[in-house]
């Protein structure tokens, strides 16, 4: 008997089943990671107990504990249990303590409670679903859109996609054949999967749309595709047979300049000295608030909204300006990476016989095909900007010269991007483009790599929203 029980509680492990077919039981939703079925028992065999249910008997464990295991995104949740006749109840977390989640081989899966209402009672559960019940958002999960116009950001979780009327797409997974008597069979193996389309995700109209993977990829959308749902979401194109995978989120109105313009712009403009000055963590929110409420030198310049590129952090963004190529083409994806995979605009003007100078803060940040000019914290005074700004100075005879200001991201993370201790940092930083720019007769660009976002202690970025990966591109007004 104790086999027997064993061997039933294992089967619910793996998937419910009957005699007629194999039931798998997906617990999908708002979790940072997929549910293992077979490593919660390992963990919870003893918790598990035989239960009355109806004329049948359930080997169960109580729910909360099952809950409890789940690695949630979200404290707050609601508990969809969908049957596999599409029959559905949505149970609050907070009420699922000493209620049962089992197993019999006559009613599969099943979800008993006592203590709710008779038809919270579910069998033959298909998958389980965790959807967030509070307001709350966490943008390193789910789907985020950006309206490039308005600068605004919608977000999905998982769990709320899931909800979404989905389509189910019969996607061609490969192609078999085989020649019997001389002739040739051929068979398309599909797959089905849950999409959605972006248009069934926004109301407001747009022309065109730009997508940004985990992998590195940046890549306007002209064909039509869907957005396939699962733990992890990918974008689909069913014509071309293109999958864009660990989509990360999409824009809709993308503004027409990027981070990766700067390589260009500076290899046309090379009949002249180019300097580029790079401030860390300038959001083109914040330039919208300095255009709008601050008398600045940077005001006189023309300004085009850009785009970051994902991940928007230092190394990402970096890598883009210098090389003009996706994440995914340079190497780049976050601050782990350092080593390029494509050439450097360093390594463009060397071979055109002209110098340059990359002025730098107190680290390397990426392996540049020349070593940076590095500037400690002589006078201690918490920043290195003034260092660099000298350095600056001092290297104005140089064909290209790029210079790295990095105080305004660290005010933003200490305090917040319209902290006004962070937005003197900008007047500061204000004085010496002036500075620069007075001195430097050449082609002369403001950049930056990416934006940020406010938190509850200061300021963060690294994440697909409006304020970390729309960016201000600045040229002088003379150019």
């Amino acid at each position: 008997m104790k086999k027997i029980s064993l061997l039933i509680i294992l089967l619910l492990l793996i998937g419910c089943q009957n005699k007629e077919k194999l039931t798998p039981l997906h617990v999908i939703g708002d979790l940072k990671t997929e549910f293992d079925m077979t490593e919660f028992y390992d963990g919870h065999e003893s918790e598990f107990e035989s239960i009355d249910y109806k004329s049948d008997k359930l080997t169960a464990i109580d729910a909360m504990i099952f809950y409890d295991s789940l690695d949630k995104v979200y404290e707050d949740n609601i508990i969809y249990f969908v049957s596999e006749d599409g029959f559905m109840n949505a149970i609050d977390d907070k009420s699922i303590e000493h209620t049962f989640i089992g197993y019999s081989k006559s009613n599969g899966c099943v979800y008993h409670s006592d203590k709710h209402p008779p038809n919270s009672g579910i069998r033959q559960i298909a998958e389980i679903i965790i959807v967030k019940s509070s307001d709350e958002i966490n943008y390193e999960y789910g789907l985020s859109i950006i309206d490039g116009n308005k600068d605004t950001t919608l977000h999905y979780s998982i769990g709320q996609l899931h909800l979404l009327p989905y389509r189910i797409l019969p996607y061609l997974d490969g192609v078999s054949k085989k020649v019997t008597d001389g002739k040739t069979y051929e068979v398309k193996g599909m797959k089905q999967k849950r999409v959605l389309s972006l248009n069934d995700l926004v109301s407001e109209d747009y022309d065109l749309a730009l997508l940004m993977t985990g992998e590195g990829d940046h890549e306007y959308l002209l064909n039509d595709g869907y957005i396939e749902i699962g733990q992890t979401l990918n974008y689909i194109i069913p014509e071309s047979y293109d999958i864009y995978n660990d989509l990360k989120g999409i824009m809709i109105n993308p503004p027409q300049t990027s981070v990766m313009d700067l390589y260009d712009d500076v290899i046309m403009h090379l009949d002249q000295p180019v300097m580029v000055i790079f401030i860390d963590g300038f959001s083109n929110h914040q330039y919208d608030y300095m255009k709008n409420h601050m008398k600045t030198y940077l005001n006189t310049f023309t300004h085009e909204k850009a785009t970051s590129v994902f991940k928007p952090v230092t190394n990402a963004g970096f890598a883009a300006m210098l090389t003009g190529q996706t994440p995914k083409d340079n190497g780049v994806l976050d601050r782990s990476f350092r080593t390029l995979l494509s050439d450097d605009i360093f390594s463009y003007v060397t071979d055109k016989g002209l110098t340059s100078k990359l002025i730098e803060g107190n680290v390397k940040i990426l392996d540049t095909s020349i070593d940076p000019v590095l500037n400690l914290d002589h006078n201690n005074n918490g920043i290195t900007d003034d260092e660099i700004f000298t350095s600056a100075k001092a290297s104005l005879d140089s064909d290209f010269l790029l210079v790295h200001f990095h105080s305004l991201d660290e005010f933003g993370h200490d305090y917040g991007p319209l902290d006004e201790r962070t937005l003197n940092q900008l007047l500061l930083l204000d004085t010496y483009v002036k500075d620069l720019s007075e001195s430097w007769s050449g082609y002369l660009l403001v950049v930056t790599d990416h934006g940020m976002h406010k938190t509850e202690d200061g300021g963060n970025h690294g994440e697909f929203r409006a304020e970390d990966i729309l960016i201000p591109y600045l040229r002088r007004n003379d150019e």
